[in-house]
């Protein structure tokens, strides 16, 4: 009977000690499955951290580089301003000139030539002549 009672025991004892060992790998499984999705969390929400910055941090390089091209450009003109203010500028010497050779002719002296606008004709051929210096510029550049 001792023996019988012996190994009920021990019956009881393998299947208590099964039982626990299931528990223990079935909540050792639960919480690495707890701490597999906690990580998968915190990972998560790390990348759309690193994304919203990088996101934040080419949206500012692009403001930059668009503030530094707007600032080159009002430092900067374009061969076409730079022609048009040539342009003026030989204009008002030219006008300039005129004017003071108009002062300096004498007063009594007959006027035998007077300042005039050349010819339509060679007005339009200096015009394409500059259209021409402007595109040879701007093809260079």
């Amino acid at each position: 009977v001792t023996v019988w009672v012996w190994q009920s025991q021990l019956k009881r004892l393998e299947a208590f000690q099964a039982t626990q060992m299931r528990r223990l790998n079935e909540r050792q499984e639960r919480e690495q499955g707890e701490q597999a999705q906690a990580q998968q969390q915190q990972l998560g929400m790390e990348f759309a951290l690193q994304q919203r910055e990088w996101q934040n941090y080419q949206r500012q390089q692009y403001l930059d580089q668009l503030r530094l091209w707007r600032d080159f450009q009002s430092t900067h003109p374009t061969p076409m301003e730079t022609f048009l203010r040539q342009q003026s500028h030989q204009r008002a010497l030219a006008e300039a000139q005129a004017s003071k050779l108009e002062a300096a002719r004498p007063a009594a002296a007959p006027a035998t030539v007077t300042a005039q606008a050349p010819p339509p004709v060679l007005r339009e051929e200096e015009e394409e002549r500059a259209w021409t210096r402007v595109k040879e510029t701007v093809a260079a550049l």
